[in-house]
């Protein structure tokens, strides 16, 4: 695999039946943000369920810092943030009672859990709407709550899935802030459609079609071209 990375994927297979979603996808990731884009069925939520610890692989290993997390799941799981696709929430629950109750979940100490809530909703914006009940808040600021709940444990693991699905542009460019904001020290896989996210955010592209990782590659690489344009050259075997 070469230089150890932060985490690792090694040789990764996940079958669902006869199916492979997976197969033998190996990924070396380092501090910084990895752009991951594939087509509908490519196999991108089922690596990030591996990855997030929600799935077992059928064969492979994920490895952080030079141990399997299979063996070492609870220390794992205390570096880890996950923003899933959708998330259903209990919308009579206020921002800070919602939050309050993920750093149970998370384990978080008591005594540091109302600092904690203070901080991460300072980092994303939502300080002032704190007392707001869940359902009466834009699909903006329900993402920045879905961010904040990930980095509640101050994760080294950020993974993201569809972050930005449902923003407008304006909305958007401000998630894209904050997660370069949030980037520091820390291996984010972004899990998109939107190529502009990851134009704009990624320092390394990540390429899957049917289950398989075709490119995985700096974006300096693909500076001038069109990513969506590159992805199915690609697929194609251009």
């Amino acid at each position: 695999m070469g230089e150890q990375g932060l985490i690792e994927v090694r040789e990764i297979t996940k079958r669902y039946g006869s199916k492979k979603a997976l197969d033998r996808v190996s990924l070396v990731m380092r501090e910084g943000i990895y752009g991951l884009i594939g087509e509908n069925g490519a196999g991108k939520t089922t690596l990030l369920h591996i990855l997030a610890g929600i799935l077992e692989p059928d064969e492979g290993q994920v490895i952080f810092e030079g141990q399997d997390i299979g063996r070492y799941r609870k220390q794992y799981n205390h570096t880890l943030g996950y923003m899933p696709q959708s998330c259903t929430y209990y919308k009579d629950f206020s921002v800070e009672e919602f939050l309050l109750f993920m750093c149970a979940m998370k384990e978080i100490p008591k005594a540091s859990q109302k600092e904690r809530v203070e901080r991460v909703l300072t980092q994303v914006n939502l300080l002032d709407e704190r007392k707001k009940k869940i359902g009466a808040l834009s699909g903006g600021m329900r993402q920045r709550m879905g961010i904040a709940q990930a980095i509640l444990n101050e994760p080294r693991i950020l993974i993201l899935d569809e972050p930005t699905a449902g923003l407008d542009p304006y909305e958007r460019m401000c998630f894209r802030e904050l997660l370069r904001e949030l980037a520091d020290g820390k291996a984010i896989l972004l899990a998109t459609h939107i190529t502009q996210d990851i134009e704009e955010l990624a320092d390394q592209v990540i390429m899957l079609h049917r289950g398989k990782v075709l490119a995985c590659d700096s974006i300096g690489h693909f500076r001038g071209e069109n990513l969506e344009t590159v992805f199915i050259e690609v697929i194609n075997g251009q």
